[in-house]
């Protein structure tokens, strides 16, 4: 069961999924709403990433699966003042770009 998941995962990366929105972007065809409904639904993502990576990491079985977790919610919650933002705060950024 876990090879058979693997391999569906491994397949969509390495054909890649359409992705309609990406497409759009790149060809220059994205519209405001396009992008605000886009920047609303990451910046949630992000927001709650480091709380699900968080609440995962302590549950799992699998050392190398449980430091990246680890890494994901360090990474977002433990930002110092001279380091980069965190990736909801980038997409607050990116949300108030004209």
């Amino acid at each position: 069961m876990h090879s058979d998941f693997a391999e569906v995962v491994r397949r969509m990366v390495t054909e890649g999924m359409r992705r309609p929105f990406r497409e759009k972007v790149y060809d220059g065809r994205a519209t405001r709403a396009d992008l605000e409904v886009f920047a609303v639904q990451t910046y949630n993502r992000n927001l709650y990433s480091s709380r699900f990576a968080s609440a995962n990491h302590s549950r799992c079985p699998i050392p190398e699966i449980r430091r990246a977790l680890l890494e994901v919610a360090v990474e977002e919650e433990l930002k110092g003042p001279s380091e980069r933002p965190s990736h909801a705060e980038l997409l607050l950024v990116f949300a108030e770009a004209r």
